[in-house]
């Protein structure tokens, strides 16, 4: 097979104003006084119920006070990749530019502002690592005009900061319900320690939906190969959509082409994790006392995980991008291969969807994870421990109920109004109304699993764990047995640290 896609570089659109001006209004001096003037919203605001909106979304209300902040600052710290190969959104906008997502986010800042009298400002640290230290150094220096309200960290780093003591535990904040829609409840579950909640995904951000694994196929291409038979959006509703399902297709594919040049599946080294988690499996899951454990070294996720790596080792069928060369282009590389109708079926995250629909110009269809077996009763996917972010809060933050009544009725407007513009760009309503992805965008983003596995990443065995795709390495129990020491010692240090530095 040709081994070869043209080069592609994914733009980057960061929706984000950094700024280092820092309020000088009143402010609370200590963690739970509340020093604004407090309003309590009418009936039609405490409810929670839904109301269903114009074009079928549901629009929630927040069931928390109207706390007015006397023109207080309400500061994100906001951990920014330090390279430029992935589309990311953060949370603020600064000004109407016409752009869906922009003007819907600046739609939040302006309700937000209006309603709690308070500024929203964004601060970008230029990846995680400066934004740790940003954040240590405004909690040590214990100084109020120097200190951050929440910080927007990597799924992957997050719980450095939890060892410190630098995180609040957000299941302490008396306004927030993390079972609303408008936050991830998988997430405030899968992302707690030791019954700490230290980190939740929500509506408050898109960046965790911008690095949720799903599929995109062809349709014109699958309409070809397969003449006059159903699209998988079918097979999917009818729960049908395994990986042994996908592989069939995808060497059906495959094998239907007479210039040798094209594969059934495009993936890279993640995809492992995804589809681990796709099939109802993790490398890491917690026990009865919300302690991680490696589930990888248990046989029956094992077997699943030989099963996947031996399939895509079958060259003929699946292309691994990251098989060719460990520095060989990742997303963007797998993204023109796409774009190029080099493979069928191909492996993305969000913000490659988004990418797609600027400048792809055949039909293309989105597609969840495909399960294990078809007994399993409903599809999940994964939200990258690298590219993934989400929401903590410092344990110097000022004024925490007034700040857990802002964040709560955040998140709720981001459901209202930068979700639907978010499912506009990826679905590409300007054009036509693609009812069946949107289905499937509800599917993928209904059951989004964290493994605690790949975000603690121990002794760096998840990324030398999908890294032996890469080199068609199947030797797992050897893997494991070299590693699993080493990481539960390390999993106990992280227990007694984290006890230490944040007491109940």
């Amino acid at each position: 097979m040709k081994k070869s896609g043209k080069a592609l570089a994914l733009v980057l659109a960061v929706i984000m104003t950094a700024t280092v001006v820092f309020s000088s209004c009143a402010q609370s001096g200590s963690g739970n006084d509340t020093t604004g003037e407090t309003e309590r919203p009418g009936t039609e605001t405490t409810s929670g119920e839904p109301v269903t909106e114009p074009g079928g979304w549901e629009k929630y209300t927040a069931d928390v006070p109207t706390i007015k902040m006397n023109g207080r600052s309400v500061t994100f710290l906001s951990a920014n990749w330090a390279s430029y190969d992935y589309q990311t959104h953060e949370i603020f906008a600064e000004e109407y530019t016409t752009e869906p997502i922009n003007d819907a986010m600046f739609d939040r800042i302006i309700y937000m502002e209006d309603k709690y009298d308070c500024e929203i400002k964004v601060i970008a640290a230029y990846n995680a690592s400066q934004g740790h230290e940003m954040l240590t150094q405004s909690i040590l220096s214990d100084d109020e005009n120097q200190s951050y309200d929440f910080y927007l960290d990597k799924l992957n780093r997050y719980s450095e900061m939890s060892v410190q003591g630098y995180l609040l535990d957000l299941g302490t904040l008396k306004y927030c319900d993390f079972t609303r829609p408008y936050w991830d409840s998988d997430s405030y579950n899968d992302l707690s320690y030791f019954g700490y909640h230290f980190a939740v995904c929500g509506d408050v951000t898109l960046v965790d939906k911008d690095y949720t694994g799903m599929l995109v196929f062809n349709k014109e291409m699958y309409e070809d190969i397969f003449v006059g038979e159903e699209l998988p959006y079918e097979i999917v509703r009818r729960g049908e959509w395994t990986f042994d399902k996908l592989y069939e297709i995808a060497g059906k594919a495959a094998s239907d082409d007479v210039d040798n040049e094209r594969w059934g599946l495009a993936i890279f080294r993640d995809t492992l994790l995804t589809f681990m988690v796709g099939g109802g499996y993790r490398i890491g899951y917690k026990d009865e006392n919300d302690k991680p454990v490696i589930s990888l070294a248990e046989k029956t996720t094992m077997d699943w995980s030989l099963h996947l790596m031996e399939k895509f080792n079958d060259t003929a069928t699946v292309l691994n991008i990251h098989s060719l060369s460990e520095g060989d282009g990742g997303s963007g590389t797998l993204a023109a291969m796409f774009e190029d109708e080099k493979d069928l079926i191909s492996y993305v995250r969000g913000n490659e969807v988004e990418f797609f629909r600027q400048t792809i110009e055949f039909d293309f269809g989105i597609l969840p994870t495909p399960k294990s077996t078809e007994l399993q009763k409903d599809y999940y996917t994964d939200v990258n421990p690298w590219g993934g972010v989400c929401l903590t809060m410092p344990v110097n933050a000022r004024g925490v109920d007034e700040l857990s009544a802002f964040i709560e009725d955040f998140a709720c407007q981001g459901r209202n109004t930068v979700i639907p513009k978010y499912y506009d760009v990826l679905l590409d309503f300007r054009y036509a109304k693609d009812e069946d992805s949107q289905e499937m965008l509800d599917i993928v983003f209904s059951h989004r699993l964290y493994d605690v596995g790949a975000i603690g990443n121990w002794n760096n065995f998840a990324y030398d764990y999908i890294a032996m795709t890469t080199k068609h390495d199947t030797n797992l129990q050897s893997f494991i047995n070299s590693n699993l020491e080493s990481i539960n010692l390390q999993i106990d240090y992280f227990e007694r640290k984290v006890k230490e530095k944040n007491p109940i």
